[in-house]
């Protein structure tokens, strides 16, 4: 854990590690995404969509993220845990009380499925943050219930892959 804090903390200070904050804060001409179904739908409405879902992330995360990665979840609560983020002290505008985002991060090996049973709770918004690191390359998937934000080390990253997966990207100016 104290080798993920040092990563965190070279490379983002204190930004915390919340997909919409990276997003919104942060990385502009770093930043792309992708939407898990044709026609940039949210939600899967079967399992036939669900495994196009699974499938497109699957294969960005194999193409983005090296062999040995960080899987960084988060669940919101009252009460802090261990590893936490206190959202009122942090997002004053935002949170008049208490509350916090409690992280846990686990280093893992990536093999193709290895991790469907998280991609599919993300789709299904259950899980609202999950964040897949690589720390030797410096990127990060950030999948959502529609899509997948993608947070790379470089402008020329951004451009080749957002390239490369031209048809998953949203239409709209913004890419959202």
């Amino acid at each position: 854990m104290n080798s993920f804090q040092s990563f965190w903390n070279n490379n983002y200070g204190d930004l915390p590690p919340i997909n919409y904050v990276l997003r919104d804060y942060f990385f502009d001409d770093k930043w792309f995404r992708i939407h898990s179904l044709p026609n940039s739908k949210r939600y899967a409405d079967n399992e036939k969509e669900m495994k196009v879902i699974l499938e497109r992330q699957n294969e960005l995360i194999s193409d983005l993220i090296g062999e040995n990665y960080i899987l960084l979840t988060s669940d919101f609560s009252e009460t802090p845990s261990e590893l936490n983020i206190q959202l009122n002290k942090m997002f004053p505008d935002d949170y008049d009380s208490d509350y916090f985002i409690n992280l846990s991060i686990t280093s893992k090996k990536w093999s193709r499925g290895s991790i469907d049973t998280h991609l599919r709770a993300v789709a299904n918004d259950e899980i609202r943050n999950l964040l897949i690191i690589d720390t030797n390359q410096n990127r990060i998937i950030a999948p959502y219930d529609g899509g997948v934000d993608v947070f790379l080390n470089t402008t020329h990253e951004r451009d080749y892959y957002k390239a490369k997966y031209k048809k998953w990207l949203s239409s709209t100016n913004n890419g959202l």
